[in-house]
């Protein structure tokens, strides 16, 4: 999370963001992780103002629908993508079946063996989520 974090705070900084969504949940910690990632990206220098928290973006389709929602309130059409290098294909896709354009996508320059994993589960997932009617 830290890389992306990170990732997020260098594209706010350089001006190729205005806004920065930050979306899940309750960690079992009973932290909100939205809250978590906000605290850390202002320690990084980005404006508490320029953070909008989800914390109902439970699933990609969840966050996209939010973030799509707050984005008609800011005024806002398109976003850049900031997720795992393996999850951006089908974060582009879920945002753009909420009506969001894609400016960017952006994953930090980090692995690490649980990756593995979650490479197999994206293969799996994406041919699913292509055929899956719209939530």
């Amino acid at each position: 999370m830290k890389a992306r974090l990170d990732t997020a705070a260098d594209l706010y900084k350089s001006a190729r963001a205005k806004l920065i969504v930050v979306s899940g949940g309750f960690g079992e910690e009973g932290f909100s992780e939205p809250r978590v990632m906000r605290d850390y990206l202002v320690g990084a220098g980005v404006p508490a103002g320029s953070i909008h928290e989800d914390d109902d973006g439970l699933t990609t389709g969840a966050t996209c629908a939010n973030a799509k929602a707050y984005m008609d309130t800011a005024g806002e059409t398109s976003a850049n993508i900031i997720t795992q290098y393996f999850h951006i294909p089908r974060a582009k896709l879920a945002c753009r079946r909420k009506g969001i354009d894609i400016e960017g996508a952006e994953a930090p320059r980090f692995f690490e063996l649980r990756d593995l994993y979650s490479i197999a589960r994206e293969l799996v997932a994406l041919p699913f989520y292509l055929i899956r009617p719209e939530s």
